[in-house]
């Protein structure tokens, strides 16, 4: 066998071990670009995390704060981050809930998708679309 090809598992043990640590690592820059960066930058940041999806959970109490964001594109882009985050999101129930209750139509509608994608505590999350829907 040649002596390159004997390199090959060794390669695949220590780059295998590589995207942990690298996806450790883009959650601790998105984390602080979400809380530090300028509009655009906590937009792409939440949607960084949103594409991450469950694997993002640690990053719940971050995007909770950025969904009250004062800019709407950051907001929209961390209320769909958590519901792709999905049950490990289930923090988020009262917020979302209280998105139900937006004055615009679109945001009431992200916020019951990401309702239904966490889930949570299901009493508390059929009260808030109940209470929404009148």
């Amino acid at each position: 066998m040649p002596r390159s090809l004997a390199l090959v598992p060794v390669l695949l043990l220590v780059l295998g071990a590589a995207p942990l640590a690298l996806a450790d690592t883009e959650l601790d820059d998105q984390v602080r670009l979400l809380k530090e960066g300028e509009p655009w930058e906590r937009q792409g940041a939440a949607r960084v995390l949103g594409g991450m999806g469950e694997r993002a959970a640690p990053a719940v109490d971050a995007l909770l704060a950025a969904a009250d964001d004062e800019n709407e594109a950051v907001r929209f882009e961390a209320l769909q981050a958590l519901g792709r985050i999905g049950p490990k999101a289930s923090a988020a129930v009262p917020r979302l809930a209280k998105g139900l209750e937006d004055a615009d139509a679109g945001m009431r509608q992200l916020c019951a998708w990401a309702l239904g994608a966490v889930g949570g505590e299901v009493k508390q999350t059929a009260f808030a679309l109940g209470a929404a829907l009148g």
